[in-house]
């Protein structure tokens, strides 16, 4: 049997029109090197997996939608992967074909280091090409935003790879703590994915879904997790100082609703700062749609911020996965 040398976690909900793309790059870009492709689906109600099943991968699948969140998959690929090194990778994107490799020979040759990501170059149904976030320098970085590429060392000297209990934020949390334990992240100046997202024709509608989602709830979830470690606490709350003051006005405005006798003097001063809020977003975007479309988003950012806090704190180190294997492949199968 051959030794795995990469093991690809990709995650996936209700990707039909992107998985083969998706799955059709890693191979391309993987098949000079011993690897596994992994692919964790959390119960997609489209034809995701009737597709991905034409592919000489693994396929994995939860058994209860309740259990879906944005930690659980990369979790679930790096507690059945086999590989010295471990890239996770969305659904929704192409694998560039060069990188994998140039980023496994660089961290062969820089072992101080324990992961690394590229850019990502995002494009979307309305917008053919959008900016991409280029840059000359191999630079440092706290988290591996999009994609990345770790050593299975590193992530087992943590005990977990990602929170399968977290909303979002699972690839900030994940950083954070490779970072406290003394490890280091860098972004190559490479083209690493391709993102094919799509854009709703009303941004306020796909607000309301993320919510609903609680993908904003995970801002809480993490400071919840970290309030008993200092380093990591103090990187988060600089992170999302804009939905945790926005928290605090809310607060303040609650209270002032309740307060005995009607407090009207707090409600004015609360009143003002978010419009004053509002006005400054307007000039900033320059627009008054996209101004009051920033002031929502924030504001449903500090709602799930609080909402995330009040959430029951799980252990990662209990979680036990709740799957099906939908596919199983062996490795000799792979190489063929």
């Amino acid at each position: 049997m051959a030794k795995i040398k990469i093991s690809i976690i990709i995650k996936a909900l209700n990707e039909e029109k992107n998985i083969a793309r998706c799955i059709t790059s890693i191979i391309t870009a993987t098949k000079n090197i011993d690897s596994e492709i992994i692919l964790v689906d959390s119960l997609s109600t489209d034809n995701t997996i009737a597709i991905a099943k034409n592919f000489p991968i693994k396929i994995i699948q939860l058994k209860h939608t309740s259990d879906r969140s944005c930690g659980i998959g990369p979790q679930i690929g790096y507690l059945f992967s086999k590989g010295e090194y471990i890239f996770l990778i969305d659904g929704d994107m192409e694998l560039e074909e060069t990188f994998i490799q140039k980023a496994l020979d660089y961290m062969r040759k820089n072992r101080n280091i324990d992961g690394v990501n590229g850019f990502t170059k995002n494009v979307s149904n309305q917008v053919r090409d959008t900016k991409s976030d280029t840059y000359s320098k191999t630079k440092d970085v706290d988290s591996l935003i999009y994609c990345g590429l770790y050593r299975k060392k590193s992530i087992d000297n943590i005990l977990f790879f990602t929170n399968p209990y977290l909303f979002s934020s699972e690839d900030t949390d994940l950083g954070y703590r490779i970072l406290n334990a003394g490890g280091k992240l860098k972004q190559l100046p490479l083209h690493a994915v391709t993102h094919y997202y799509h854009l709703d024709k009303n941004p306020f509608k796909t607000l309301i879904l993320k919510f609903k989602r609680g993908y904003f709830f995970g801002y809480g979830q993490v400071i919840k997790f970290h309030l008993k470690n200092s380093d990591i606490l103090k990187k988060y709350l600089i992170k999302f100082k804009r939905p945790l003051v926005l928290s605090l006005i809310q607060v303040s405005l609650v209270i002032g609703l309740l307060a005995i006798p009607f407090n009207t003097l707090l409600l004015k001063i609360v009143g003002s700062i978010y419009l004053s809020i509002l006005i400054l977003l307007m000039i900033l975007k320059r627009s008054l749609s996209q101004g009051i479309y920033s002031f929502i988003t924030t504001n449903l950012q500090a709602v799930g911020l609080l909402i995330g806090i009040c959430l029951p704190k799980k252990d990662p180190l209990q979680f036990e996965p709740r799957v099906k294997i939908i596919k199983e492949l062996r490795i000799k199968s792979w190489r063929l």
